[in-house]
């Protein structure tokens, strides 16, 4: 499948062409700001290697206070390479020394993977090979709100949790498993799906995890002490 974000535009408005009709009119008809795409943010629809053992399903990105300052330089440099085709620039890019201290960084260090780096001792630069990240749609809010229509986009999306099952990578859905498991038929039987037992939580580690955390260690070529 073609990637369809290869056509993201160089400046905002950020919204791919094949979306716009349906992302403008979303926001028109949404009065509550919280749930509005932010389409003055480039989006993030997945981050790391297409070939990553491990894939972690979430909903969409959100928006700080600190988006701003995230939008600029080198970060978004890197962010919009790793949207392309090229197998060097598909990295998690929050997990690169160079971005430790970036709010990326510190989310990704300090909440998603803490358990991985700190507990497991998977260095952040090893396992930002090792990663892919698919959001259910690439479109910055608030807060999550469930979109009524399908975005052309949101296939590109569904194409790779199925390249990702069909190499027999590890899933684990940290944010949104209902709609992953009606989007991605056959994803609720996968004998490597990992569900969490709090959606709230960021955590890929035991607690969150269960049983199934071994899982993950497998993939990433780790394993329990």
């Amino acid at each position: 499948m073609r990637n369809p974000w290869l056509d993201l535009p160089k400046e905002p408005p950020y919204v791919l062409p094949q979306d716009r009709e349906y992302v403008d009119e979303f926001n028109r008809h949404t009065a509550n700001p919280k749930y509005q795409l932010d389409v003055a943010l480039m989006p993030g629809p997945f981050e790391g290697s297409r070939q990553a053992p491990l894939l972690v399903l979430m909903r969409n990105p959100g928006v700080g206070s600190w988006d701003d300052d995230r939008e600029l330089g080198d970060y978004q440099e890197a962010m919009r390479a790793n949207l392309g085709d090229a197998p060097e620039d598909q990295v998690q890019v929050g997990l690169k020394a160079e971005f430790e201290s970036t709010p990326a960084g510190i989310w990704s260090r300090g909440r998603c993977f803490k358990n991985l780096i700190k507990e497991q001792g998977l260095p952040a630069e090893h396992l930002a090979h090792l990663v892919l990240n698919v959001e259910f749609h690439g479109y910055h809010s608030k807060n999550w709100h469930s979109l009524p229509i399908t975005l052309p986009s949101q296939y590109y999306g569904f194409w790779l949790v199925v390249r990702a099952m069909e190499r027999g990578a590890t899933v684990v859905a940290l944010r949104g498993s209902w709609d992953w498991e009606v989007a991605v038929p056959g994803l609720a039987d996968y004998p490597r799906l990992v569900t969490v037992h709090s959606s709230q939580s960021p955590a890929i580690s035991p607690d969150n995890c269960g049983d199934k955390f071994s899982y993950v260690l497998e993939a990433l070529g780790s394993s329990v002490d």
